[in-house]
């Protein structure tokens, strides 16, 4: 008589790493309201001050959370029966959240960008036959056209539904792939270079894929993302079944963390994109790491809250942009700022802090020198994120080169290569 399979345990940690994950990431969207990196709708209050600060979660919240995400359905493949439909089930689970959110709620972020920043003037049913249609006429000079209909926040949900396709086909043709990766790695976490590697692979792919294939989000066309969290996600799931791996990481979790803050220190305080990249890789790793560590030593317990959370946490992520629409009629209903951030008819935020001495914007980091005309008309000449105005004599032709890269009232000119740092973190 066959005897039944031995129970496979749930990791809570992994429960409530997944939940704080999902609720920094909603948090991390609200935050990119108020910035001044590029994004869907701004706040009229929209400022550098909370750049410094949401630098600290953007390398690797993200990369945590696939990693979590790979680690959470290799252990339920070891609970679920053979035979079992997973995919499929898997398939649904996502899916359908997506589709709902495709059609239901995500639909409010365009139309407030289109408002803020395209001068739309239709109401919301109006632009829905839009956003249905796959009308292309939306398009901003530094800001191309939006694509409709679009999943914008939602866009983990298609990602991680195409890395569990990619790892059924992979066990489809070597059932076993899990399991003997896992055996080969478990003899080698204790080696000093061992925690090295995957930092070694996120440096690579930064600095060999990313200058060609920018992060878009659109699934098809995003070969730097995909080299990054599908490697994350398969690793988690390889280390959901590697014996002592988990204890590694909490044997690593003080280290891990201070490597993770030098990695935010050389984002802030080195130009560059050479150091930039160096930290926010150093960052993305060490910070998942650090997680990892802290999360499995002090969250091991179970409780009401934990089953009421990852219940409630998915829901809550895919609802978002209630909150963030919540956020833009507190800001419309409270005192007027001195000028509406980067809304039409306004010199947008880069043009407020053009002056003698002063310091651009995140976005303009990195590049090299670009033509600003200020409110008055005055030209500035900027290097090294630092303007000064433009005197007379100086080529012509070295100041306008570059491409559009914003316009407000006046257009802003820039290199067309741009530093790492330039699109903020827009995950």
């Amino acid at each position: 008589m066959p005897t039944a399979p031995r129970p496979i345990p749930r990791l809570l940690f992994l429960d409530w790493l997944r939940i704080l994950a999902l609720l920094l990431l909603v948090r991390y969207h609200v935050g990119m309201y108020y910035v001044s990196w590029p994004w869907h709708v701004k706040s009229a209050f929209a400022g550098p001050a909370l750049e410094p600060w949401m630098r600290l979660s953007s390398p690797w919240r993200m990369s945590l959370l696939f990693l979590v995400s790979g680690a959470a359905l290799s252990l339920a493949l070891r609970r679920w029966p053979a035979g079992t439909p997973w995919l499929r089930q898997r398939a649904r689970r996502l899916g359908l959240p997506l589709l709902a959110g495709v059609l239901l709620w995500v639909p409010l972020q365009p139309y407030f960008e289109v408002v803020q920043f395209h001068g739309y003037t239709g109401g919301y049913l109006d632009f829905m036959r839009l956003y249905l249609g796959a009308h292309g006429g939306f398009c901003a000079p530094g800001r191309g056209c939006l694509i409709l209909p679009t999943w914008n926040h939602l866009w983990y949900l298609p990602y991680l539904l195409l890395y569990t396709a990619l790892l059924a086909g992979q066990l489809r043709w070597c059932p076993g792939l899990l399991d003997s990766q896992a055996q080969r790695l478990a003899p080698r976490l204790g080696a000093t270079w061992a925690p090295a590697v995957p930092l070694a692979w996120l440096l690579a792919t930064l600095a060999l894929l990313r200058p060609l294939f920018a992060p878009s989000h659109a699934l098809v066309d995003d070969l730097y993302l995909h080299s990054q969290y599908a490697a994350l996600f398969l690793l988690g799931a390889v280390l959901a079944r590697t014996p002592g791996a988990w204890a590694r990481a909490e044997a690593l979790r003080w280290p891990a963390l201070g490597l993770a803050l030098l990695g935010w220190g050389l984002m802030q305080a080195l130009p560059g994109p050479l150091w930039r990249g160096l930290g926010y890789s150093l960052a993305q790793w060490c910070g998942v790491l650090a997680a990892l560590g802290f999360d499995h030593r002090h969250l091991q317990h179970d409780g009401p809250w934990r089953r009421r959370l990852s219940n409630a946490v998915f829901p809550v992520y895919g609802h978002q942009d209630y909150r963030r629409q919540g956020h833009e009629r507190q800001d419309k209903a409270g005192r007027q700022p001195r000028c509406p951030g980067l809304a039409p008819g306004c010199r947008s935020a880069a043009q407020q802090q053009v002056g003698p001495g002063r310091v651009l914007p995140q976005e303009y980091e990195g590049t090299s020198h670009f033509r600003a005309t200020a409110s008055k008309r005055q030209d500035w000449w900027c290097e090294s994120s630092i303007c000064s105005p433009i005197k007379k004599g100086k080529p012509v032709d070295k100041i306008t080169r570059g491409v559009v890269a914003r316009v407000g009232v006046d257009a802003y000119f820039s290199p067309s290569w741009t530093a790492f740092q330039a699109d903020g973190g827009r995950d």
